[in-house]
């Protein structure tokens, strides 16, 4: 017998579905809780009264009968009155074989393998009982199962409908495909993982969209979609294939949503390793910002935006054999290609084309311009407008007559709106344009803002902003700003009004962000606050008259090596190497003007 002393911000709960499992919501004020949580001892035979999520069983019921038939190692296994009742002999016999069969499975291959990966599930639970339940009744016809986390509860908590334990639902129909109710089970038993390891042990709720690409995967984790073909990975590549440009955050449960989630979980594990996915559930940070951390704590550099932006390349060329970030190689998923959103072909010099798009964050579209002739205007010019420009990177693919991929980005802001890319027809014979919108980074929804963006490609032959441009790294543009022009100097720190975000300029036109109060009180030679004390307080305007950079080097150690800052969302960040020293920066085409120095103390800040 276990005893608990539970503190909850909670009196009562409101149940409502979201997804193929449901969340609770708890309102009102604190209170604490005392009780005695007492172990379940069910016996075969036993007849309980379950409360079920009455959108999704068959005929809309909140609770049913049901009787314990199976109990496994790991699980009780009950089965609706009402559905037993109609079966005859021979069938519940078959039923029971099927049932057998799925449980040692589950007892030997899905539990060990998911808790190995994930972590475990609430043990010993909220009735101090290890094994699970499980209880098999009719559910509407689209649904194999799902997971109600109300049942984590005691009615005392004010969890009234609550079955007080821990319990995966499936439907009865499922039984029919031994192999698909496998997949039913294994996704819904990580979703009881997730919520152990998150709601319970780390007090968040994991964004849908993250929680069910884990459920996604693990499905593959288990070997059920090692043959594509019949697979639950097949149905998902499908829907994918049908529907690519669907936000990969926004969940509203559908098809699409599967498609894209699949997919993603597909790329991360095969370019960046299953650790990368189960450590996202070792941090309290949830959606976006737990993947950029699992993808720091296992060693790579590579943030949410760069792994998104190459599985949008993977989704277009799935062809690894100049970059393997540019495909994928599991057997089924190595030859699959997606239809571009817009295509226009052999663009000519007098041509104009305007596309109006409406973009959800982290929702994918693509622009392929192929076919390039050689002609009097040999630079592509592609212009973006929107309300919120600042909202959306351009990465675009820029094809050679070899046939040979390189991925660009152009972060816009309300002085960069241009992408122009030179020798277009002569050396460049494809351009894929790719603009992503970034504003979200945790907290999703259902039903997601989009934002407008129009884009108008043409050709043109201004040779100067082709240079301009093919000096353009993801995070510069050239700039002419100069700070005698708006009263400051080089070094000085600007902020705008109303805005919290620091900056401190240089004389070529560039400002860099000084991402967090702690970074600034490291340069205490401005003062006791640090670069606090030296903050100049500026209009917008004259804050966006100069150029974000991002890039930096140590001006103590003077070793020369070039960094850029990868901001993770909030105030964190990690530094990505991009030169052994500034003529290698410079003959990658970027300016040597826009990296800005930095000291030890916060080289060694990003570094923790």
């Amino acid at each position: 017998m276990l005893n608990r002393h539970l503190v909850y911000k909670v009196k009562k709960a409101i149940i409502y579905p979201m997804n193929r499992y449901l969340r609770m919501l708890l309102v009102s004020t604190a209170v604490f809780v005392f009780g005695t949580a007492v172990a379940n001892a069910d016996s075969i035979g036993d007849n309980k009264m379950f409360f079920v999520n009455s959108t999704f069983d068959f005929s809309g019921r909140q609770a049913i009968p049901a009787t314990l038939h199976y109990v496994s190692s790991r699980a009780f296994v009950y089965i609706e009155d009402g559905y037993w009742n109609i079966l005859d002999y021979t069938n519940r016999g078959i039923l029971m074989e099927r049932v057998s069969r799925v449980m040692s499975e589950f007892d030997n291959n899905i539990y060990p393998k998911e808790t190995g990966l994930f972590g475990s599930e609430p043990m010993p639970g909220v009735d101090n009982n290890p094994k699970l339940t499980i209880l098999i009744s009719m559910l509407n016809g689209n649904i194999g199962g799902y997971f109600d986390t109300t049942n984590e509860y005691r009615k005392e908590q004010g969890a009234a409908s609550s079955n007080e334990r821990e319990m995966l639902y499936l439907n009865s129909a499922s039984f029919a495909d031994e192999t698909r109710v496998k997949a039913f089970l294994a996704h819904e038993f990580q979703h009881l993982i997730t919520f152990s390891q998150k709601d319970i042990l780390r007090n968040v709720s994991e964004d849908n969209w993250l929680n069910e690409l884990r459920s996604e995967y693990a499905v593959s984790l288990l070997g059920y979609n090692d043959v594509l073909g019949g697979s639950n990975l097949e149905r998902r590549l499908d829907a994918y294939t049908n529907y690519p440009a669907d936000s990969l955050t926004e969940w509203k449960n559908e098809s699409p949503d599967y498609g894209q989630i699949s997919m993603f979980a597909e790329y991360i594990v095969e370019h960046y390793g299953e650790k990368v996915l189960s450590d996202t559930l070792k941090t309290d940070k949830i959606g976006i910002p737990s993947l950029n951390d699992s993808l720091l704590k296992n060693g790579y550099t590579d943030t949410f935006t760069d792994v998104y932006a190459n599985w949008m390349v993977a989704g277009m060329l799935n062809d690894t054999s100049q970059n393997n970030k540019f495909g994928y190689t599991k057997a089924g998923l190595e030859k699959f290609k997606i239809t571009p959103s817009l295509k226009l072909n052999d663009l000519r010099d007098n041509s104009v084309f305007s596309f109006n798009l409406n973009l959800k964050d982290w929702q994918s579209e693509w622009m392929d311009i192929s076919n390039l002739n050689p002609g009097g205007n040999p630079i592509l010019k592609a212009v973006f407008s929107s309300p919120s420009i600042p909202s959306f990177s351009v990465y675009y693919i820029i094809v050679d007559k070899q046939g040979i991929p390189k991925l660009q980005v152009l972060n816009l802001d309300n002085n960069q709106d241009t992408l122009f890319v030179p020798n277009i027809g002569s050396e460049i014979s494809r351009v894929i344009i790719m603009p992503i919108k970034h504003d979200r980074l945790a907290g999703f929804g259902y039903d997601e803002l989009a934002v407008p963006l129009n884009i108008k490609i043409s050709r043109t032959d201004s040779v100067k902003q082709a240079i301009q441009t093919s000096q353009m790294t993801a995070n510069t543009v050239i700039a002419p700003a100069k700070p005698a022009d708006y009263g400051l100097n080089e070094g000085d720190f600007i902020r705008a009004e109303g805005d919290v975000d620091v900056y401190i300029i240089n004389g070529y036109g560039y400002k860099r962000i000084v991402l967090n109060p702690d970074i600034c009180r490291m340069y205490t030679h401005l003062g006791k606050r640090g670069c606090f004390d030296a903050v100049h307080i500026v209009s917008p305007q004259t804050r966006d008259a100069f150029v974000t950079s991002n890039y930096m080097t140590n001006g103590e150690t003077k070793d020369g090596v070039v960094y850029s800052l990868n901001q993770l969302g909030g105030d964190s960040g990690i530094l990505k190497k991009e030169a052994n020293n500034f003529d290698g920066f410079s003959a990658a085409g970027k300016d040597a003007n826009s990296i800005f120095l930095i000291n030890i103390l916060e080289q060694k800040y990003y570094s923790r």
